[in-house]
């Protein structure tokens, strides 16, 4: 059995609702089987938790352990791009500016939504972090 298959059947077992995602509780049910201090679950969740909302789904798993299928590379020069004002966050305005030039304009009313799922610290921007939590989406 590979590596990879390894670290998706432990998230599996750890997933003891079935829900596809991790809490803090069932990652503290892991670390009490496995004999880990229980003061590792913070670090842990820092970890794996990308985009911070308190839950780790199978994508921010996969992205944290270095076992998704996504071109982080590539993702990471799309956010720079994206970023054309190099705050080292996406704005709305950005988005939508990128969608006109993508002749993609039809997408435009939905921006408001997708940040507001995307935008975890709800301060109207998407942080890098807060981007590959919508990254991680794709590979779960």
């Amino acid at each position: 059995m590979g590596m990879r298959h390894r670290y998706l059947a432990a998230f599996k077992a750890a997933d003891k609702d079935h829900s596809g995602t991790l809490t803090r509780d069932e990652l503290k049910t892991v670390l009490l089987e496995r004999n880990i201090p229980l003061s590792e679950i913070d670090n842990l969740m820092d970890q794996l938790d990308i985009n911070g909302d308190g839950i780790i789904s199978l994508g921010e798993y996969k992205l944290a352990l270095g076992i998704s299928t996504q071109p982080m590379d590539q993702w990471k020069l799309l956010f720079e791009e994206l970023d054309t004002n190099k705050s080292g966050e996406i704005e709305v305005q950005e988005l939508a500016a990128f969608l006109k030039e993508a002749n993609m304009e039809s997408l435009i009313p939905t921006l408001t939504d997708w940040m507001e799922d995307y935008d975890t610290n709800n301060d109207g921007k998407l942080q890098y972090k807060e981007f590959l939590g919508f990254v991680a989406t794709l590979d779960d």
